[in-house]
């Protein structure tokens, strides 16, 4: 979608669209957004969930630029100031990457014992993980996706061990 930034020139807005799963965890009532674009997920605390949205158009920003995007909160505010529009997703591929990702997190939350209200650590952990196969392009990793998507230099893949979906390690060296 075109957007005129301050400076005056029209961009392309990345990262607008988000999908939303609520999910348990433990005791712990939790949201999953996902980009199907880059398939980049962020979690958030459902509760209390009439300003889930809010919180969410108001973390958004912060958190990617975080992940190194200066520009996220110049780019994005002014179309997540328009609000939010609930959509049935046409796409149900997003869908089932996000029921596998939540399945992650319940591997992670029984094996490594993760804290329900550690959302930074899942978003990370979400963002690191192998996904792909039947997707366009093959398997890929959300960090990466998004990094490209925003002009970023990409990380090098191979000083990490990634986590593929499912629970697997998978470490691009071997």
């Amino acid at each position: 979608v075109p957007l005129e930034t301050s400076e005056g020139k029209s961009v392309t807005t990345p990262l607008v669209e988000w999908h939303a799963r609520d999910f348990r965890l433990g005791q712990s009532q939790l949201v999953l957004f996902t980009n199907p674009e880059t398939c980049l997920s962020v979690v958030m605390k459902a509760a209390p969930y009439g300003t889930l949205a809010d919180r969410f158009r108001e973390y958004l920003p912060r958190y990617l630029h975080k992940l190194g995007w200066s520009d996220a909160n110049e780019v994005l505010a002014p179309r997540l100031a328009e609000g939010t529009r609930y959509l049935k997703a046409q796409d149900r591929s997003t869908s089932g990457i996000m029921t596998q990702l939540v399945k992650e997190l319940e591997c992670e939350f029984e094996i490594v014992r993760m804290h329900p209200n550690d959302t930074v650590e899942m978003s990370i952990r979400l963002a690191e993980t192998l996904i792909g196969g039947a997707r366009p392009g093959g398997y890929s990793v959300p960090i990466e996706n998004f990094q490209k998507t925003v002009g970023l230099t990409v990380s090098k893949r191979s000083d990490r061990i990634l986590r593929i979906v499912g629970g697997t390690t998978f470490n691009p060296q071997l």
